[in-house]
């Protein structure tokens, strides 16, 4: 298949590939770039590398165009193996990036139900085991917001004024956790395992520090951001008309 197209009813549809100038001012693909950043900072094979680039952009496209959305699962054998620094990483060049570390059940029902931000939740398999309400809220956002309809219900109002109300589940999610996740949400993801890497084996990841090297890391994800969402508006786009000639 062409690279820079897909065929639609045996019609071929453009897609403009989202290019920038390098320092050597060559063309560079945001895909190049985005891959090249996760290789910085997180420590992982090639293929889960690839991964992680793909589903990132994913985040920006899958909203009014796809019925469908995988998750991401980020698991090890053990603690400190680089899952919370893929989610770091992530929270900076994905689409409304939601860390559901500090939030209330129900915030995180209607946050998901308005707006399809892009879940991100370390040690969800503490978070499972935890707080009965917000275990409860978790596993309705994660058992049907893979596809479009997705929905779970909750009941809401006080005393004899409540009543259940539906929220929408659907939108893309990673997740963290240590060991095996539950095969609800294994069935629906992605999987990344990670193993625990030597010292000094990528660059430190510190956006918001004061020193050069942070001015410099945080001007690089601000433009890599900046090319994502101009790349999502185009493909927000009205898709083109199709005349079908059936015979």
């Amino acid at each position: 298949m062409d690279n820079d197209s897909l065929i639609a009813h045996g019609m071929p549809l453009a897609f403009e590939p989202i290019f920038s100038k390098t320092n050597d001012g060559s063309d560079s693909s945001i895909a190049d770039d985005l891959h090249r950043l996760f290789g910085r900072f997180i420590s992982a094979g090639e293929s889960e590398l690839t991964v992680l680039t793909l589903w990132t952009l994913h985040t920006h496209a899958f909203a009014g165009v796809s019925h469908y959305t995988p998750y991401l699962a980020i698991t090890s054998a053990e603690k400190q193996s680089g899952k919370t620094r893929v989610l770091e990483v992530l929270k900076c060049l994905v689409r409304e990036p939601l860390m559901a570390a500090s939030i209330s059940p129900s915030a995180l029902a209607r946050s998901v139900h308005q707006s399809m931000p892009t879940l991100l939740l370390d040690e969800l398999d503490a978070a499972l085991k935890g707080d009965k309400e917000m275990s409860e809220a978790l596993r309705g956002i994660l058992n049907g917001g893979f596809q479009a309809d997705g929905s779970f219900i909750r009941m809401v109002g006080i005393g004899a004024a409540m009543k259940p109300e539906y929220f929408s589940t659907f939108s893309p999610k990673a997740m963290a956790g240590i060991g095996n996740l539950p095969d609800t949400v294994a069935d629906r993801s992605i999987m990344i395992r990670l193993e625990r890497s030597s010292r000094g084996a990528c660059e430190k990841f510190r956006p918001r520090g004061m020193g050069r090297k942070n001015k410099q890391l945080n001007a690089e994800l601000e433009g890599l951001k900046k090319r994502l969402q101009n790349g999502q508006k185009r493909i927000s786009m009205p898709w083109p008309t199709l005349s079908l000639n059936v015979r």
